[in-house]
């Protein structure tokens, strides 16, 4: 949690792939991208918006992660900017069912997107 910029509970709504570089700063170091659309439920560090773009490379090999759509997931994330994060097998994201000894150390956590009655802001 320490080296996570955000750390957040969501459902993967939809799953695309796009070619970008691995570094920023080695333009020749391209490869392809999972970008799981989540719909944040919980947040226990950084704010979050009510929808996010995770990014984690599409191989195992290099820490990529294999979301699902329609999967929760509790997930360790670095920004990459204001809508998306990057995030990964090495980051500590892993799917909800198997978070449990995660959450029990985290607490209860934040609802995201939500009024305290329960609904959703505008």
């Amino acid at each position: 949690m320490g080296s996570a910029d955000v750390v957040f509970a969501g459902t993967v709504t939809e799953i695309r792939w796009k070619v970008a570089p691995l570094d920023s700063t080695r333009l020749d170091s391209r490869m392809m991208f999972r970008l799981a659309v989540m719909v944040p439920s919980k947040t226990w560090k950084g704010a979050v918006p009510d929808t996010v773009i995770v990014w984690t490379p599409d191989d195992a090999g290099v820490c990529g992660f294999d979301f699902e759509e329609g999967q929760p997931y509790l997930v360790f994330a670095t920004r990459r900017d204001s809508l998306s994060v990057r995030s990964g097998l090495c980051t500590g994201t892993q799917t909800l069912a198997g978070a449990r000894a995660y959450l029990k150390v985290l607490g209860r956590g934040a609802r995201v997107g939500r009024s305290e009655s329960g609904d959703r802001r505008p």
